[in-house]
């Protein structure tokens, strides 16, 4: 059944991959006329209440959540194992729609342009859904790169495929906790740092990880069942039964 479905693969991989990719939308700020620092500010900021191009940004999260809630679905259809990795990425996802849809009232790093200006924005910001949709965000999205890099080496990825990916998630894991760091510094102290560019940076490298790695497992697995049937299908041929049945026929 694998083998008649080529057109499913390659969407399956397309949406995962455009999903991946969809996930690092903050580029779109060097395109388009928004003063937020990238080096200081959240990114989800960009999508915040008031500011300018809101819904470009929260259109991009949406759509790319549901591209890889969409892959996740479909790849869990088409290979049927590895289930821990493509439930953690249905629920990344899902966290990306959330997201989009219970945006920030009031950014924290830049509070003078918060729109309404509100006393004690850091507070409402902190008790606000969208810190809860973060949290799990966080946890899908660590959880994901630890199953997928597991899955990854026992699907007998290639060697260099392996490291380059493991390395990218890993990369991206560490800066996330790098992040969790200044984001105590600034909800204690309430001052501007590198926040901006830390979290940039590992949103990157998690929707490269996103764009490459469960596309590479889907196909593996694929692979793995296409060749399982082939050796089954040569089995068949040659198996004493059926030379048996062949001679009393004769």
């Amino acid at each position: 059944m694998l083998l008649t479905l080529p057109l499913a693969r390659k969407c399956v991989v397309g949406l995962l991959c455009l999903g991946g990719l969809g996930y690092a939308d903050w580029i779109l700020q060097f395109f388009l006329p928004i003063s937020t620092s990238p080096v200081t500010s959240y990114v989800s900021e960009l999508s915040a209440d008031g500011q300018p191009f809101a819904d470009v940004f929260r259109n991009t999260d949406m759509i790319s959540g549901a591209f890889i809630m969409l892959g996740a679905v479909g790849a869990w259809l088409l290979v049927r194992r590895w289930s821990p990795v493509w439930i953690a990425l249905f629920l990344l996802g899902v966290s990306n729609v959330l997201e989009a849809t219970t945006p920030m009232h009031c950014v924290i790093t830049f509070a003078a342009n918060c729109t309404p200006p509100e006393p004690g924005s850091l507070f409402a910001t902190v008790v606000n859904p969208h810190a809860w949709v973060s949290v799990l965000q966080t946890v899908s999205c660590f959880s994901l790169i630890v199953f997928g890099t597991v899955a990854l080496r026992r699907a007998q990825a290639s060697p260099i495929r392996w490291r380059l990916l493991t390395a990218i998630g890993m990369l991206a894991l560490l800066i996330s906790l790098i992040e969790g760091l200044f984001t105590v510094e600034l909800l204690v102290h309430s001052r501007d740092s590198v926040l901006g560019m830390i979290q940039r940076t590992e949103v990157t490298f998690t929707a490269l990880w996103l764009a490459l790695a469960p596309g590479s497992l889907l196909l593996l697995g694929l692979g793995r069942s296409t060749g399982r049937l082939a050796d089954g299908q040569r089995g068949y041929r040659g198996s004493p039964a059926r030379r048996t049945s062949a001679a009393r026929a004769r």
